[in-house]
């Protein structure tokens, strides 16, 4: 069943435009099915029962990558990912979600993470923070983890990264909404990165945010506090920490990471970052909607003295 909020936010957003020509999904595949405001509409003709939760509304409600664009935007404050996230619970509790993401929800429950493969460790000592690196970074960009645990050794900072490190949440949660499985996975994180007492790092915006959005709201939060990657490091760089040093010739792309920039509002530390690398040729990547997880701007390729 869909929460009365979400189905609140479905109402509002199911006859307005203002949104749809934010929607990366639907840029790409120029479907109207696709912006915000016609899945708000599906969900409305649901709970009118003008039409049956089926297998093609379970498939449009995966055409989405909760990349906030549309909640970001909009001037009188809805939600989309609400609705479309509580609609993906309904389609894996009816058995109408697509069979690939049924795939990778029973990946997640066997293996903690999408991709059916055991995470690899990064376990280490340490008294000063405790680094998250979560399972986008340790299975699919290693490099970005060892460069981050790199930088923190060269600021002199010692850092901890559990052995067997629980996954967050963050990927069952946008696969199959806030249910009561989510919310075990982040009990059993939260008591694993809280018994440390340490300060929690997070390399994944993605993981970050489930960890300072809902955390609390399910009694679990992180006691020490949570500090994003890029946040930890470009407080590094304006105390001096760490100092770049030239690279006549490179070229940078900032990608403004869709939850840093829109869950967090987090853009201080890439103008920080920025004005650190300024022998770098610079370009900015706004995003509208990248999903891939990745660890924040520019954290794991400063090069430093």
């Amino acid at each position: 069943m869909i929460s009365q909020n979400a189905l609140h936010h479905a109402e509002k957003c199911r006859f307005c435009w203002m949104c749809r020509h934010l929607c990366p999904v639907q840029h790409q595949t120029g479907k109207e099915l696709n912006t915000p405001r016609a899945k708000g509409l599906l969900l409305s003709m649901v709970n009118k029962k003008a039409q049956e939760f089926d297998k093609d509304m379970g498939q449009a409600m995966y055409e989405c990558l909760l990349c906030d664009a549309c909640t970001n935007d909009c001037a009188t404050g809805y939600q989309p990912p609400l609705f479309i996230r509580e609609a993906r619970t309904e389609a894996v509790v009816s058995e109408v979600a697509p069979e690939s993401v049924m795939n990778l929800i029973e990946n997640v429950e066997t293996t903690g993470n999408i991709y059916g493969v055991e995470k690899p460790s990064y376990g280490q000592d340490g008294t000063d923070v405790l680094v998250y690196i979560g399972e986008v970074a340790a299975i699919k960009v290693p490099e970005m983890a060892k460069h981050l645990l790199a930088l923190l050794a060269k600021a002199g900072v010692s850092a901890k990264v559990l052995a067997n490190e629980p996954a967050s949440g963050v990927m069952l949660g946008d696969l199959m909404g806030y249910t009561e499985e989510v919310r075990k996975q982040a009990e059993v994180c939260a008591k694993a990165l809280n018994e440390t007492k340490l300060p929690v790092v997070v390399l994944d915006s993605y993981d970050a945010e489930i960890m300072t959005q809902k955390y609390p709201e399910w009694g679990c939060e992180i006691t020490a506090g949570v500090t994003t990657a890029t946040a930890f490091v470009a407080k590094l760089l304006e105390e001096k920490k760490l100092a770049a040093k030239a690279a006549l010739g490179t070229l940078g792309a900032c990608h403004d990471d869709d939850r840093l920039a829109r869950t967090f509002h987090e853009f201080a530390p890439v103008l920080v970052l920025h004005s650190f690398l300024l022998f770098f040729s610079f370009f900015s990547m706004v995003v509208l909607g990248s999903s891939d997880g990745a660890a924040g701007p520019s954290v794991g390729s400063l090069i430093l003295d």
